[in-house]
């Protein structure tokens, strides 16, 4: 079977049964994605599961939105090992990838074919594996930086209409394409920010900062949640190594000095 060569839009496993094909691996990424699935150890960078583990229970009817392109399914498999832990967590409602490629691996463009996506409402590793692998197949293509973000979002509202938050797992490397459709998107949308961006000066992505302010949702480090709605110059985010604080008059982080947590000193200075 080449998943490469399907000639359908999406996948969607919400009322099927799956069993892993026999299939000979193309690359060390899809040996990875089942060793994480099946094991449940996701490597260092814990980002996506903490945050979902600090949120979940403010965020019900949830449908996780998770960028698949590159090197960005261990933030995606770490969210099942969470759900591993807790099976009967009722806050998850769905799980849609996206891979900014049409079915064919052809990477998707404003005048182009959609995305292909992939859906389902299984909740363990086990059942969603065969689709996450089939993702993954789809995406050895793309090779731009921007994705499609708010095509998948879109699309996780279609699919899920009982859903009442959006869960986006975000590359913070790379910018948002079709960043022009955002006001189809209804639902709050918490974006989990995975990785630094290439541009160290700031904390993330523009556009993920805009997504979040837009819809009335917020955003989330590996350390930080916040609401970019309710923002001020006492404000701080670590990202990586870097600590960055709220420039008011720029609105927008900047990068700080700091290696350690800064501290108030006498409402003064920062030390």
């Amino acid at each position: 079977i080449n998943f490469n060569l399907l000639k359908i839009k999406d996948l969607d496993c919400s009322k099927q049964s799956f069993s892993l094909p026999n299939l000979t691996l193309p690359s060390h990424e899809e040996a990875a994605i089942r060793q994480q699935m099946q094991t449940g150890q996701f490597g260092k960078d814990s980002t996506s599961f903490r945050v979902l583990a600090r949120n979940a229970g403010r965020w019900p009817n949830a449908v996780l939105v998770c960028d698949l392109t590159s090197s960005m399914y261990p933030y995606s498999t770490q969210l099942f090992a969470w759900l591993r832990q807790h099976t009967q967590h009722p806050v998850v409602k769905g799980t849609l990838f996206f891979t900014d490629c049409d079915s064919l691996g052809h990477e998707t463009t404003p005048q182009g074919p959609a995305g292909r996506m992939f859906a389902t409402r299984e909740r363990t590793p086990e059942r969603v594996l065969p689709l996450m692998l089939a993702a993954a197949r789809n995406t050895l293509g793309n090779q731009q930086d921007a994705e499609n973000d708010i095509e998948a979002l879109i699309e996780a509202q279609r699919r899920f209409p009982e859903a009442k938050n959006l869960v986006l797992i975000a590359d913070n490397s790379s910018r948002v394409k079709d960043l022009h459709r955002l006001a189809e998107v209804r639902l709050p949308v918490r974006v989990i920010l995975c990785g630094s961006p290439w541009d160290t000066t700031q904390a993330f992505q523009p556009d993920f900062f805009e997504i979040a302010t837009r819809t009335r949702g917020s955003l989330h480090t590996l350390e930080d949640d916040f609401n970019p709605t309710r923002l001020s110059h006492r404000d701080w985010v670590k990202v990586g190594p870097r600590y960055y604080w709220y420039h008011a008059r720029k609105q927008r982080f900047v990068v700080s000095r700091f290696r350690q947590q800064p501290k108030r000193f006498l409402g003064l200075f920062w030390l």
